[in-house]
C-alpha cells in the first residue's frame, strides 16, 4: 500500500489520499466495500499468538514452520500460517499478513 508520495507541484513528500469519485445521491463510493461495524474486532480475533510457543527472532537464514512465533524487527510478533517452497512463509502480524523470505542459508 502506498503511504507517501512525491508531489509534482512542490516536490515535497505528502501522505497519499484516495480521491473519491463524485457520487450520485444515494450511491456508494466506487471501489470501497460497505463499512461494517465489526471489522476491527474480526481482524483482532484473527491475530493471535500461541503463548506456549517460544518466540524466535526473524532471520533470513533461519528455517520457520507453521505455528512458529516470530519477532520481526519492523512488524513485531507474528505467527507463521503457511510455508511456500522453496523459501517463503506467510506470517500474520497485528497489521495483517506478510510474506517473508526464510531459509536462505542453503540458497546463497
Amino acid at each position: 500500500m502506498v503511504r507517501k508520495v512525491t508531489c509534482s507541484m512542490c516536490n515535497g513528500t505528502h501522505n497519499f489520499k484516495v480521491k473519491e469519485p463524485m457520487k450520485k445521491e444515494g450511491a456508494r463510493p466506487v471501489g470501497r466495500p460497505p463499512k461494517s461495524g465489526g471489522s476491527r474486532k474480526s481482524k483482532e480475533a484473527a491475530y493471535s499468538i500461541d503463548p506456549s510457543r517460544p518466540v524466535r527472532q526473524y532471520n533470513l537464514d533461519t528455517n520457520f514452520g507453521i505455528g512458529d512465533v516470530i519477532n520481526h524487527p519492523k512488524f513485531g510478533l507474528g505467527s507463521v500460517e503457511a510455508t511456500y517452497l522453496p523459501n517463503k512463509v506467510e506470517v500474520r502480524f497485528q497489521e495483517g499478513k506478510k510474506t517473508l523470505i526464510h531459509n536462505m542459508k542453503n540458497n546463497r
